[in-house]
């Protein structure tokens, strides 16, 4: 299993702390001896820049001769080095006169860098224009500390020996092995160096009245091109495996491929032909013909006789279809032949496993296991519904894969390729299960097959508390229930007659209650091809932005699974990978680091944090800040979010806040069934597939949300009959900045603490400094992180 699951709220990575804490010790030191003297008084920043320009022929003799620091690297001092003589005359040498690397983007995770340097006449002003000017070209950005601290010593040494740049291959996989070098490197250093290898993407200069020209470069990351990256349009070869004459087959290679596998699983598997049961007449498993509801397609599945585009198949089988979709990519895929091969490929068996890409503890997969070919199954249901398309409404017996393998797919035919060497994609999507584990809900259970399945699971809440009122198992039916069938004679999970909890894989599942990973829920064909069109159809171009078209399929997933979940499509510190993250999601049990601000320990120059109330926040107090404990169970999901209010303090003009409609005591309103009711029924038709009645997926808002304010309800719940130490009343976060000296390693949605005595007493030992931005700035030869944050309440507590 993964060692870092996620990156929600966790700790400082271990050197990053080791090296926090040896600064600490040095300046909290009542002896010093020279070394340490020096490392507080005499410490410097420096930066270097080097351009991965070519000229024609690939020359790069340019390059290695302007290297860019305070000046040249190439010159070692002197009249002869220090000035160049051009048109008019000697002139300086070129340099770099500022440098800010930082946290932007959509969420502030991605690393990009702002270089200002200056040319003395035009002659330089070309060569520069050349190397560091060109929109696209890479640049590699180094900067560190001289001298620093590594294993609690105080390190003298004179130079802290840069990359050599130019050692690496002119191609993809050469950035790759520039990245994995950093990444070491940093480790190495604990922090104490730093680099970012991107792009330029913007540029500007400006001529001075003493013939000098500023110069302003803006580098970002690989991972910068997901806002500008759009899914592929062009048809590959051949990449029509299965025969189609709808229009969707003139889509994008993506719309393609997912059409062939749903016409593949349809094609080999009805699930209907035993009335809710599927049967494969042939897998690889031949003592595993039969499962319930949902089928692995396998390899020897036959008879049918589709036509290709060079010929015919007498045996198509779903490992074909795959096999020919993924031969038929720029980044060619895995090959399957009763299994999964990948071909020597250690990024694709590893799903793009961060920690695989990055090597950042060498050729370490922290235990990651490989995918294997569970991962790729196809599935049919017998459940359908209904739609209304443009003939009128229309029956759809729902097919899926895994979330995971939608994100493969994507991968391979909706990213665009380097082709310099050989082929790597622009950027990378993790898919790898284990390295995103989301919150799950009280009930863990899909309401809108439509979208998406997963296992239902009612533990460790059973449906009775979770529907209270309603009796889930009464032999009776209500008055005003609809049909005749009782409650107690529905077929359902955990509750009566056969189980069925196993009719989706169980590997939704995470290692501690609570937990899911994303990546092996179950995601409706359709859906993902819906979702594909709907795009397209908004695009003047007709095409499909990358990062748009995932976070709208995962805003889908967490509708459907009732609104625990608040997923982002984020980069990586390196910017070359792609990570989705559940904001909602906070491991159990974090070690945090404490930042000092003041007193002998202290390594911050500057801290400062203020109370921020958000508009919808001012307004939820409004409403909820005088709500009694039996009220607070009407409020809405976002009030529920405050679970203890005011700590007693009423006003003198309204005691209590209460909801607009009076409570039946007595239990004679039946209304307050039937919002419970619906969901009950929705559920069991979904997980029981033992009706011929198409499942409703129009519910609309009114189902999902109620679904949705049952789980906050019941979280809520939960929670406060665990007591805890809060007794303040609602906790206004708080966002907070603090300076210290450079340092790298430090990813966004890190953690740590101020002292206690440093903060606001209702929030002492209940807070954690997410970090949501981090900015390295370089100020007379002084390298300095500023990182941004904002509270979050620490896992530990109850609430």
């Amino acid at each position: 299993m993964a060692k870092f699951k996620n990156i929600i709220g966790t700790g400082f990575p271990k050197y990053v702390t080791d090296q926090l804490e040896a600064r600490k010790k040095v300046v909290n030191k009542n002896t010093r001896d020279s070394k340490d003297l020096l490392w507080l008084s005499n410490r410097t920043g420096w930066y270097k820049m080097t351009s991965g320009a070519l000229e024609p022929k690939k020359n790069e003799q340019l390059a290695k001769d302007y290297i860019l620091q305070g000046g040249l690297a190439s010159r070692k001092g002197g009249f002869g080095d220090s000035y160049i003589k051009g048109p008019l005359g000697f002139k300086p040498m070129p340099g770099i006169t500022s440098l800010s690397v930082s946290t932007g983007g959509r969420w502030q995770t991605l690393l990009q860098g702002e270089v200002e340097f200056i040319a003395y006449d035009l002659d330089q002003l070309d060569i520069l224009s050349r190397l560091y000017m060109s929109l696209g070209v890479h640049v590699f950005i180094e900067w560190g500390h001289k001298p620093y601290i590594k294993n609690n010593v105080v390190d003298t040494s004179k130079d802290t020996n840069p990359i050599d740049f130019f050692s690496f291959p002119k191609n993809a996989n050469g950035a790759i092995a520039l990245q994995q070098k950093v990444n070491s490197k940093k480790k190495t250093l604990e922090g104490n160096y730093g680099a970012l290898v991107g792009r330029v993407y913007n540029f500007d200069y400006n001529a001075n009245p003493d013939g000098s020209y500023t110069c302003k470069i803006k580098v970002m990351g690989p991972a910068a091109l997901a806002d500008a990256l759009r899914i592929s349009k062009k048809k590959g070869p051949n990449n029509d495996p299965t025969p189609d004459e709808s229009p969707e087959k003139d889509g994008s290679d993506l719309a393609n491929a997912l059409i062939s596998i749903k016409n593949t699983i349809l094609t080999l598997l009805d699930p209907q032909n035993k009335g809710g049961v599927g049967e494969l007449k042939g897998i690889d498993s031949p003592a595993d013909t039969k499962e319930t509801a949902l089928n692995w397609l396998g390899n020897k599945i036959g008879g049918q006789k589709n036509e290709f585009g060079d010929g015919y198949y007498t045996q198509p089988s779903y490992s074909q279809i795959l096999t020919k979709i993924y031969k038929n990519c720029n980044y060619p895929g895995p090959t399957f032949n009763k299994g999964v091969s990948y071909n020597g490929n250690s990024f694709q068996k590893f799903g793009n496993a961060h920690q695989v890409i990055n090597q950042i503890n060498g050729a370490n997969t922290d235990n990651l296991q490989a995918l294997d070919y569970n991962f790729y199954k196809g599935y049919a249901s017998s459940l359908t519904y209904q739609k209304t398309g443009f003939l009128g409404l229309s029956t759809i017996n729902p097919t899926y894969i895994t979330l995971g393998h939608l994100f493969c797919l994507v991968q391979h035919l909706g990213i665009f390729v380097e082709t310099s060497g050989e082929p790597q994609p622009a950027v990378y999507l993790d898919y790898h299960p284990d390295n995103t584990i989301v919150n799950t809900g009280a009930i863990e259970a899909s309401i809108d097959p439509s979208i998406c399945l997963i296992p239902f699971q009612p533990s460790p809440v059973g449906l009775s508390e979770f529907l209270s009122p309603l009796d889930v198992q009464n032999p009776e039916t209500w008055e005003g229930q609809n049909g005749t069938k009782t409650n107690a004679d529905k077929y359902f999970p955990n509750t009566k007659k056969d189980k069925v909890t196993n009719f989706i894989s169980k590997r939704f599942a995470g290692d501690n209650i609570g937990d899911g990973k994303i990546f092996n829920v179950l995601i409706n064909i359709t859906f993902a091809l819906n979702t594909l069109s709907s795009i397209e159809n908004n695009k003047e171009d007709k095409v499909a932005n990358l990062r748009e078209y995932l976070q709208k399929i995962l805003d889908g997933v967490n509708k459907a699974l009732g609104k625990n979940n608040n997923f982002k499509i984020v980069s990586d510190e390196c910017g070359l990978i792609l990570r989705v993250i559940d904001e909602n999601y906070i491991p159990p049990s974090i070690e945090y680091m404490t930042l000092p601000p003041f007193g002998k320990e202290s390594i911050a120059y500057d801290y400062s944090y203020s109370s921020k109330i958000s508009k919808n926040l001012a307004s939820q107090i409004v409403i909820a800040s005088q709500a009694t404990g039996e009220d607070l169970k009407n409020l809405s999901e976002d009030v529920l979010s405050y679970f203890k209010l005011n700590n007693g303090i009423s006003d003198r003009f309204s005691s209590v806040i209460k909801d607009a409609y009076k409570e039946d005591k007595e239990g004679k309103d039946l209304s307050k069934f039937r919002s419970p009711q619906n969901l009950f029924d929705q559920l069991v038709k979904t997980y029981t597939i033992s009706d011929k009645d198409p499942i409703n997926v129009g519910v609309g808002d009114t189902l999902v949300n109620y679904y949705a304010t049952l789980q906050q309800q019941l979280t809520n719940k939960t929670c406060g009959a665990l007591g805890g130490t809060f007794t303040g009343g609602v906790l206004i976060p708080l966002e907070m900045s603090i300076t210290i000296d450079g340092i790298t390693g430090i990813l966004p949605y890190n953690a740590f603490l101020l002292p206690n005595n440093r903060l606001p007493k209702r929030y002492r030992n209940l807070v954690a400094f997410i970090v949501f931005s981090i900015n390295h700035t370089f100020d007379n030869n002084q390298w300095k992180t500023t990182l941004r944050g904002q509270t979050i309440i620490r896992p530990e507590q109850s609430y």
